[in-house]
């Protein structure tokens, strides 16, 4: 039964809801009915009553909606342009100022040698956008988030993105169409798997990624940035590069659309 399935198995649990049910120390959904009382983020709290309600059990009343605290307002949204390294100093700045909490979310500075290291094991080249980010940050921490497409995704350090890669690229039949119901954008190939597609971001139920595709489709971009769900047979375009998907972020850490835990 749904409230019996442990739930790192529960797919449609989102980050903010995973991290949530490990702080209440439960190991299933049925399990909540013996937490104390607990006030829970709106999301939560509303993909845990949707949950409930497929499996034909009510809420436990115990579980209340925690007040979430409105964002100040911040006049008009910030810009970032140019290259990559000047986009980043755009959007680093105002987080420091308006997000310190997001900006100690990224990760200290990946080695030009770890880089060329991943390069040699992928046996791919990375478009430079996406090698100048990683001097600056090698991805972020598992609970931050970097884009939001059909779920968040936090960008992922050199190390998850080798065993993320071995995840994918274990998919069969690398070249069969996806078929008439699945839903794939014009630019990315319709396959199981591209060994072209490196993922840089992996959700909390490590079944959907975020990836750089170097093998796009025709009238696709080297370099495009795409999601790219196994069970749905999702293959979106996320961005048209990596240095559109960092302005992405930009926007909608503005316009609080990102899912991290106090977002």
């Amino acid at each position: 039964m749904l409230l019996d399935v442990p739930l790192e198995e529960l797919e449609q649990l989102s980050v903010r809801a995973m991290m949530a049910m490990q702080d209440l120390g439960v190991a299933t959904l049925r399990e909540l009915n013996d937490v104390p009382p607990t006030a829970l983020h709106p999301r939560v709290l509303a993909e845990l009553r949707a949950l409930f309600d497929e499996a034909g059990e009510p809420l436990p009343a115990q579980l209340t909606e925690r007040p979430v605290k409105a964002m100040p307002p911040r006049g008009e949204p910030a810009i970032a342009t140019g290259s990559l390294r000047e986009r980043w100093t755009t959007i680093e700045s105002w987080l420091r100022i308006h997000d310190a909490k997001r900006l100690a979310g990224f990760r200290a500075p990946a080695s030009a040698d770890a880089i060329a290291a991943l390069e040699r094991t992928l046996a791919v080249t990375l478009p430079s956008d996406y090698r100048d980010f990683l001097l600056i940050h090698d991805g972020q921490d598992e609970a931050s988030s970097f884009v939001r497409a059909g779920v968040s995704f936090p960008l992922a350090p050199l190390a998850r993105i080798d065993e993320a890669y071995r995840s994918l690229s274990a998919q069969p039949d690398h070249d069969r169409s996806l078929g008439a119901s699945a839903s794939i954008a014009r630019e990315v190939k319709d396959c199981t798997f591209s060994r072209g597609w490196i993922p840089i971001g992996v959700s909390a139920r490590g079944r959907d990624f975020l990836c750089l595709d170097l093998d796009p489709s025709q009238g696709g971009n080297v370099g495009q940035v795409i999601e790219v769900v196994l069970d749905d047979a999702v293959r979106h375009l996320v961005a048209p590069s990596f240095v559109d998907l960092v302005s992405k972020f930009f926007a909608q850490v503005q316009a609080g659309e990102l899912d991290d835990e106090d977002g």
